[in-house]
């Protein structure tokens, strides 16, 4: 019972990472890609728009087959269940570029804390913020990230989240677990970065940073 207890958790946890996930790449569809309502766009302009919303979309709702596929312990194969090299290039460039962003995101976070944590002075609702919304961006990108790659530390970081979410207040020693554990996750994403950039389905496209950061201020943006 505790086995399948864990197992549903795990489940629990995926399907609220891909809702998460989804929820951040629709809210950046719908405010920053498609026209809105009631706009004087074209029946063209809002087909192309509409194509490349589409095109956007379509590695985003890959990588979530691969995770849930991951997550109910079946080793998805991303060559045999996307059996066109476009579709593999996709999934492994939107790998790469979530990589990429989350470790922006963690080590924002664990400057953000580090800087606060010398500062006695902590204001509960301000203070809280910040790691409110990393909680949030953690639970939409990292958890897949941690899951989907079989982080070696998944247990100890999924704890010092969990532990930052079972308070009110700041509490400095939780903190200071988390931006430990952060700090060795994008180390972590580092290096995977780089593995994945290796990939033969990758070989001759470089990364674009510059488009990477663009998504990324989108992703974040109220």
């Amino acid at each position: 019972m505790r086995a399948m207890g864990h197992r549903l958790i795990a489940i629990k946890s995926a399907l609220e990472g891909v809702a998460g996930s989804l929820r951040l790449e629709l809210r950046r569809t719908f405010d920053h890609e498609l026209p809105p309502l009631g706009s004087s766009a074209s029946e063209g302009e809002l087909r192309v728009a509409l194509r490349g919303a589409t095109n956007n979309l379509r590695p985003a709702l890959r990588k979530s087959i691969l995770f849930l596929g991951h997550t109910l312990g079946e080793k998805l194969d991303e060559e045999r269940v996307f059996d066109d090299t476009s579709a593999r290039r996709e999934v492994a460039s939107r790998l790469r570029q979530d990589v990429w962003m989350f470790a922006q995101i963690v080590r924002a976070f664990a400057i953000k804390a580090q800087q606060g944590s010398a500062d006695d002075r902590w204001e509960a609702v301000q203070g809280l913020q910040y790691v409110r919304e990393f909680l949030a961006y953690f639970r939409a990108m990292g958890y897949p990230l941690l899951r989907g790659t079989d982080y070696p530390r998944f247990n100890a970081f999924i704890a010092a989240m969990e532990a930052l979410e079972d308070t009110d207040l700041v509490d400095p020693a939780r903190l200071g677990r988390a931006v430990d554990e952060c700090s060795t996750f994008y180390q972590y994403l580092q290096r995977l970065f780089d593995d994945v950039s290796k990939r033969d389905v990758l070989r001759g496209v470089p990364f674009d940073r510059r488009e990477a950061a663009t998504a990324l201020r989108l992703y974040i943006a109220n």
